[in-house]
């Protein structure tokens, strides 16, 4: 059977099951070269269809989780008595309530007619659309591919379908749902985190990650108040917002009021306070909800959980064993996540493991060797690769590494990675600048699964989602001392675990590299500029080769020195 999942007007792209199973996926800023690419995604789907042999009749469903509108059970008066019973006296919140509501029903309606008129073109009238709601479709990725048999599920985002964050009770075998807790759109904790992105100089719904590694330099207390008057937990124990002055469900809209009191805090403090504030709100509703159901296992999807520092502290909560991440956890991956929304609903087998991510285009080796002869730069094949690429790195030369499939997701998991010795934490400054980056973002380390525990605190082979980077931990003694351009102030570490069976050259390449050095771990990060997307194609290498990015260039068994 084959299953098309598409995600437009946010994030767009396409994943393609057959038999129940992911093999091929992509966003499509990744084609179009396009940052965040919200277009219909014709170059993402043409793409699948095209690597798996298919025309669109061949497709025998279409899943799509946007813009559905009310999740089940709730209705338009829920709503409404929602927010009269919150802010009944405050006419102010009432009207911007109003205008949050306004706004969304108006562009969801737009982007849902735009979607079945680009699909009805494009596919066969027969096929049969399973359209879901946003948050069931986050919350369907998060726990569907997941190794756990029941979880506690939590999403959150900006916003979808009038939700902002859901907390459920989901169970295998047979499939069972229950929603525990739900918050609207005006309660938003991905709009307060990306107002304060735009109160530290930065772009929301966008650079939210900057505020995440400035957070670590910050004192969190001093700015924790003006957090509170924009949204707490009240007596309760809920979400609530404080529409008016100080707050808005909105990446815009800032009062001079906001304003003005901002300027007295530096960045550094004002993106302390909200990652203190965040975890706290998150933190304290799970522990709630893991005492009731007794639960022992988080999952978590939204573009929330892009930040690992809430992750981690998830994982570290008394009541929780273990956590999954989706690891295309932003509105990038609910072109899968309907998919598994359907899946799950039906009652389909789950994956027998974890499913690869290297789901993109992929790097024709021999295409991009004949691209680089005839742009007069000659790639060698040396004998053997690997530890010729072990010296280079050894000499402080940063390494471009392409190879197989691109990866589905924010992360560069090394198919598309730029690699450098951790030792010489100067080596940073040097790649921020080729690449155009902030100097405080964190660089990831990539570490061989058998060199984990020695190098990360509390590291458990459970943990899928270190394979991913989508947790920090922190770092150990020895990490810190023999890879400090990878450990972040605060000494934690965004780490991707590398087993041989995900990725067997890089696997590989991080066992030599030890041998040699006696270094536990690589530098990695996104082959990509700032502010673009993370190249793909034989082409976009090119495109780097010419622009400098790196000193040699690895494509299995090529290497071409720079």
């Amino acid at each position: 059977m084959n299953v098309l999942g598409i995600t437009s007007s946010a994030e767009s792209g396409a994943a393609l099951f057959i038999d129940d199973l992911p093999v091929a996926a992509v966003n499509e800023e990744r084609l179009s070269r396009k940052k965040l690419d919200g277009s219909y995604p014709h170059l993402a789907i043409d793409w699948c269809l095209q690597s798996a042999g298919l025309t669109p009749e061949k497709i025998d469903r279409i899943c799509y989780g946007f813009s559905q509108g009310f999740a089940p059970g709730e209705t338009l008066s829920g709503l409404f008595e929602r927010a009269i019973d919150g802010y009944g006296n405050d006419p102010e919140a009432l009207q911007i309530i109003k205008e949050r509501l306004v706004v969304e029903h108006r562009v969801d309606a737009q982007a849902r007619d735009d979607f079945f008129a680009h699909t009805r073109n494009k596919f066969p009238a027969t096929i049969p659309i399973h359209h879901c709601n946003h948050h069931e479709t986050h919350r369907a990725a998060a726990f569907f591919p997941s190794p756990f048999a029941r979880a506690l599920v939590i999403t959150a985002d900006g916003r979808g379908d009038y939700l902002s964050l859901t907390i459920s009770r989901m169970e295998r075998n047979p499939n069972r749902t229950e929603l525990l807790y739900r918050a609207y759109n005006w309660e938003s904790l991905g709009y307060l985190y990306g107002r304060v992105t735009h109160l530290c100089g930065f772009t929301p719904n966008r650079h939210e990650g900057k505020v995440m590694g400035l957070s670590a330099v910050g004192n969190p207390e001093v700015a924790l108040p003006l957090m509170r008057r924009m949204i707490d937990l009240d007596a309760s124990g809920r979400i609530k917002s404080h529409p008016g002055p100080y707050y808005r469900p909105f990446f815009t809209h800032f009062s001079d009021a906001l304003l003005q009191e901002a300027a007295l805090f530096s960045r550094e403090d004002l993106a302390a306070a909200v990652q203190r504030h965040l975890e706290t709100i998150v933190l304290e509703l799970l522990t709630r909800f893991l005492n009731q159901t007794g639960l022992r296992h988080v999952c978590m999807a939204g573009g929330v959980f892009s930040n690992v520092k809430l992750n981690q502290k998830i994982r570290e909560l008394p009541g929780c064993d273990e956590v999954f991440v989706y690891p295309n956890m932003t509105d990038g991956g609910i072109c899968a996540g309907a998919v598994y929304d359907w899946m799950f609903k039906n009652n389909r087998p789950p994956h027998p493991s974890f499913p690869s991510l290297y789901l993109g285009p992929r790097i024709d080796v021999e295409k991009l060797r004949n691209l680089l002869e005839q742009a007069q730069v000659h790639p060698t094949r040396p004998e053997p690769l690997i530890a010729t690429v072990c010296q280079l790195l050894d000499e402080e030369k940063v390494i471009g590494l392409v190879q197989g499939g691109g990866e589905f997701g924010p992360r560069a998991l090394g198919n598309r990675s730029m690699l450098c010795s951790p030792r010489n934490p100067g080596k940073c400054d040097e790649i921020n600048q080729r690449l155009s980056r902030s100097e405080f973002m964190p660089f990831a380390p990539s570490i061989a699964e058998e060199l984990a525990e020695r190098c990360l605190v509390g590291y458990a082979s459970d943990a899928i989602s270190a394979r991913h980077m989508t947790l920090s931990f922190h770092a150990t003694e020895e990490m810190a001392r023999t890879s400090p351009a990878v450990v972040h102030v605060d000494q934690s570490v965004r780490p991707q675990v590398v087993r041989h069976a995900d990725n067997p050259f890089f696997h590989d390449l991080l066992l030599a590299w030890h041998q040699k050095t006696g270094v536990s771990s690589l530098l990695n990060t996104s082959f990509n500029r700032h502010e673009e997307a993370i190249l793909s194609s034989e082409e976009d290498v090119l495109a780097a080769v010419k622009e400098g990015f790196m000193d040699a260039l690895v494509f299995p068994p090529y290497l071409l020195i720079l």
